[in-house]
């Protein structure tokens, strides 16, 4: 089995055998989910992304009739993953923040620059510790909102907007409530 590694995504090709071996071709809805077949042979998908996006609502939603997540004994992703669909909230905003600083060397201005993939991380890092701050201030502005108006009255009468507008024009970086 080989790795491929590309600008935005990971995958890997392998032999025949290897499918059958260590990928389940064969053996029914063991076969990982994420094995693809092509004229140039076999090949995973499990970190090619957008590719894996689909399978992986389908093996969630349990709509594909594979049920194989790899990362078993010589799968090629066994050291760096752990087979699982449910991830929590700090792994999403991890490759959240990840693709965001990776996207500047995507921009017309910069696509001709090598990419410093210790620049993107510290990036990643302080564009994460950002959002989560806007996240926090969210969460604290809605329990305000309910503390100031529990039955929902200033929001029927529209006065909640008002303060919204007064609070957005003290703090513009507050995602509008919606």
């Amino acid at each position: 089995m080989e790795k491929i590694i590309g600008n935005w995504s990971t995958r890997a090709i392998m032999t025949g055998g290897e499918a059958k071996d260590i990928c389940k071709l064969g053996q029914g809805e063991d076969v990982c989910a994420f094995l693809v077949a092509s004229v140039s042979g076999f090949g995973c998908i499990r970190m090619d992304y957008p590719t894996n996006t689909p399978i992986f609502s389908r093996l969630k939603d349990g709509t594909i009739n594979a049920k194989g997540e790899g990362g078993w004994k010589g799968c090629v992703w066994v050291d760096e993953l752990e087979p699982k669909l449910d991830y929590s909230h700090e792994e999403i905003a991890d490759v959240f923040a990840r693709e965001k600083a990776a996207q500047v060397w995507c921009d017309k201005r910069t696509k001709n620059k090598v990419m410093d993939v210790e620049l993107a991380e510290v990036f990643a890092e302080i564009l994460k510790e950002a959002t989560d701050k806007i996240e926090t201030l969210n969460a604290k502005i809605e329990d305000f909102r309910f503390w100031i108006d529990p039955q929902g009255w200033l929001q029927k009468h529209k006065l909640i907007d008002i303060i919204d507008a007064q609070f957005n024009e003290m703090f513009p970086l507050r995602e509008k409530h919606e």
